[in-house]
């Protein structure tokens, strides 16, 4: 299961570790009932089976690569950063696999991003600076430790690719405003309406020929 859970649920951009999540939790609390079922069996099967034929041909790192994100999906974390230390080059210019990868890792870490998953999640953004899922990792990342500026430089960034008022939004919205809290900055809105009154201030100057006073001024 992915470390953000604790935080963020972005619909599609965390569709498979929200699948391992699910599928974690069914497993503790209903036991034989998730594996009994036909869908996951098969799925367990598959990864088993691909898992077997890797064995045999090693430099496939495709195939570890697929095989992580397969063992992400059911539930099996340590057994997905072990797949994806295998895939080697092959994510270096993956930058979504590169995060799942982060994510996995952070996970079983117990949630430290410190040393490999901030490495890779520093890899993904080189990649792809505006792959989703890094830039969520990025910012959970300097939240950990407390680096609320840098977390919110970052989650802003994310937040404007979502679709606005969506629930993914939302909840980004209310993450900027916890880091906002313990960063000691007034809420978002309440910096936008100063602007906004500093703005129409200047305005109304640059009308009556009075000097100008800038909408960055006091």
């Amino acid at each position: 299961m992915g470390v953000y859970l604790r935080y963020f649920r972005a619909g599609r951009i965390l569709e498979v570790s929200v699948l391992g999540f699910a599928l974690l939790l069914l497993s503790i609390w209903l036991g034989g009932m998730v594996a009994a079922d036909p869908a996951w069996a098969a799925a367990k099967a598959l990864a088993d089976a691909t898992y077997a034929k890797l064995q045999k041909d090693p430099s496939n790192l495709k195939g570890w690569a697929m095989l992580a994100r397969s063992y992400k999906a059911l539930g099996r974390p340590l057994e997905a950063e072990q797949a994806y230390d295998r895939a080697g080059a092959f994510l270096d210019d993956q930058a979504q696999l590169l995060a799942d990868y982060a994510d996995v890792a952070a996970a079983n870490a117990g949630g430290n991003f410190a040393g490999k998953p901030v490495r890779l999640i520093d890899k993904a953004l080189q990649v792809d600076p505006q792959n989703p899922m890094a830039l969520w990792l990025s910012g959970t990342a300097d939240f950990e430790i407390k680096n609320y500026p840098r977390a919110l430089e970052t989650w802003e960034k994310l937040v404007a690719q979502l679709p606005p008022g969506s629930d993914d939004a939302r909840m980004l919205e209310g993450a900027i405003a916890d880091a906002r809290s313990k960063a000691g900055l007034p809420p978002a809105a309440a910096v936008a309406r100063s602007f906004a009154r500093r703005a129409r201030r200047s305005a109304c100057s640059r009308r009556s020929g009075a000097p100008a006073t800038s909408p960055s001024g006091p």
